[in-house]
């Protein structure tokens, strides 16, 4: 398993990166809340020319801070108002979040076999994958904070460590400009619990350099999110910052947040664990277990295990809880995954990595039985018999290698199918799924403001509608929450077209609805006045 080519072996996770990251986006709608609302921000900043205050169709929306929207907004000034140009910055962050642990992995088992493993480890990963493809912070925050710490453990271990702390303040600067002190938090917790247990366990004294380095050098991370504050407070005043600083980072924390911090039990985390790093948590678990008599000599594997749990358990400490908070703790799985399958050996090994890899076929053999059947709608017969057919042709094969002991062979068979399974689910299923449910359809039918400008009017629109209008529309909406600022807006653009909601309908009277639309649960109108005014009170 040594023998493959350092280009080829880049290369080749390139490829595969660049195949199943991006399968099916330029066809895929905006969705949840998150997707319009982000991209609402970033074309909100490209046509206002503000990239300072980030706003949420004129709305200071400070929830993040703008490396995010500043990255979206290029890439809409570029590439235009499509499906894939807000979600670029995230494609780009996971591709070079994959790429990093493949030249790590490489080098520390020297190997490039070892650091294409530990890149397409990652990026099959469901959950990763599916961060990766979305408009938004995350993929942005695990690159930085997986760029910080690697260059950290390098840095420590380098005779010429400059270049690698360089890499750890520029992952820190990248992390808490995308997501705030969350960003320094994370890597500060897994740094923190590494260099406890190595003054009070491994080595049992205590070097001060080793704490006092990465201190002031995190200090130095942060001047660019600094720099920013402070231009938003010379311009905006302290509120903004305070916002940004205390309610959206140590608020979401401690509780207090207002507007809503996914607050969740302690125990939320512990109850996504069969879901976690799927479909390799079983081969963590063993990875884990069976590397567990050797911390003390490696102190690799000790700092992986640090990257692992003690970001888990100050996320499990944090109100705020959701599971894409915990995706900057899958390249520690990746990488753990593949330091236990190049160390294990001996025949006691082999007979668990034997059981592993069966157990590992029967995973992948149900998510082909659910792909089939995600399938079966949306191929013609040709197609789905062809489907199947590789499907089961792959299954055969992966069965076979496990029964044969060809490590090899197994590995590049289940990276392979859960490429090709990625694919197919990225270009033909979440379409489907996706855009039946997509706001798009009902901006389709709207005037653009760019070219009409105040020709559609919002009432008490959700962060998705006012995003999905910014974004759509490509052009500032002006927004009502009452009757009487309704019957404003139609005496000053009696052209104007209503988008409501059915369910904020009521207590509105004179409203005709030219068209409706069912998106999900809700229920969307675009009205005209009658030319009986609009009172509370009345249907």
């Amino acid at each position: 398993m040594t023998k493959l080519p350092r280009p080829f072996a880049f290369l080749a996770l390139l490829l595969l990166a660049l195949a199943i990251l991006p399968a099916g986006l330029p066809r895929l709608d905006l969705y949840e809340s998150t997707e319009p609302r982000e991209a609402g921000v970033s074309a909100g900043m490209l046509q206002d020319n503000d990239y300072l205050l980030p706003r949420l169709n004129g709305q200071p929306f400070l929830e993040k801070p703008p490396l995010s929207y500043w990255l979206q907004s290029l890439c809409l000034q570029v590439f235009g108002y499509t499906n894939l140009a807000p979600r670029l910055p995230s494609l780009a962050a996971a591709v070079g979040c994959v790429l990093l642990l493949a030249g790590y992995m490489g080098r520390q088992r020297q190997t490039p076999v070892a650091g294409a493993m530990a890149g397409a480890l990652l990026l099959t990963m469901g959950s990763f994958w599916l961060h990766a493809r979305e408009a938004g912070q995350d993929a942005l925050l695990v690159f930085g904070v997986t760029l910080s710490l690697l260059s950290y453990y390098q840095a420590r271990n380098a005779d010429r460590p400059i270049r690698a702390w360089f890499g750890y303040v520029m992952g820190l600067s990248i992390a808490t400009l995308a997501k705030g002190l969350i960003g320094l938090a994370i890597p500060g917790a897994a740094i923190f619990a590494f260099l406890t247990i190595e003054a009070c366990w491994l080595d049992r004294r205590l070097v001060l350099s080793r704490w006092v380095h990465p201190a002031l050098l995190a200090l130095l991370a942060l001047v660019p999110l600094g720099i920013w504050l402070f231009l938003l407070g010379r311009q905006q005043g302290l509120a903004p910052v305070r916002e940004v600083v205390w309610a959206n980072s140590v608020g979401r924390f401690v509780g207090n947040y207002e507007q809503g911090a996914h607050a969740e039990p302690l125990y939320f985390y512990l109850k996504l664990l069969p879901q976690i790093f799927q479909p390799w948590m079983l081969p963590l678990v063993v990875a884990i277990w069976r590397l567990r008599g050797r911390w003390r000599v490696d102190r690799h594997q000790v700092f992986l295990l640090c990257w692992l749990f003690a970001p888990f358990v100050l996320l499990s400490l944090s109100a705020g809880k959701r599971p894409s908070y915990l995706l900057s703790l899958y390249p520690a799985a990746a990488l753990l995954i593949t330091s236990y399958l190049f160390e294990e050996g001996g025949s006691d090994g082999a007979r668990v990595l034997r059981r592993l890899a069966i157990a590992e076929a029967v995973v992948l053999g149900g998510a082909a039985v659910a792909m089939a059947l995600a399938l079966r709608k949306l191929l013609a017969p040709p197609a789905m018999a062809l489907a199947l057919a590789g499907a089961g042709g792959g299954l055969v094969l992966l069965w076979r290698a496990a029964l044969r002991r060809q490590w090899r062979a197994y590995f590049l068979t289940g990276m392979t199918l859960m490429a090709a399974g990625y694919t197919v689910y990225g270009a033909l299923v979440l379409p489907d799924k996706i855009n039946k449910d997509s706001l798009r359809r009902v901006f389709a039918e709207l005037p653009r403001a760019d070219w009409h400008p105040d020709q559609v009017v919002l009432f008490k629109p959700s962060e998705r509608v006012a995003g999905a209008a910014r974004f759509y529309l490509r052009g500032p909406v002006p927004t009502v929450a009452t009757a009487a600022e309704l019957d404003e807006a139609w005496q000053r653009w009696p052209e104007a077209r209503l988008l409501i909601r059915a369910s904020d309908a009521e207590g509105l009277a004179g409203l005709r609805v030219e068209r409706a639309w069912r998106v999900g649960s809700d229920e969307y109108w675009v009205a005209v006045p009658t030319g009986g005014g609009h009172r509370e009170g009345q249907e």
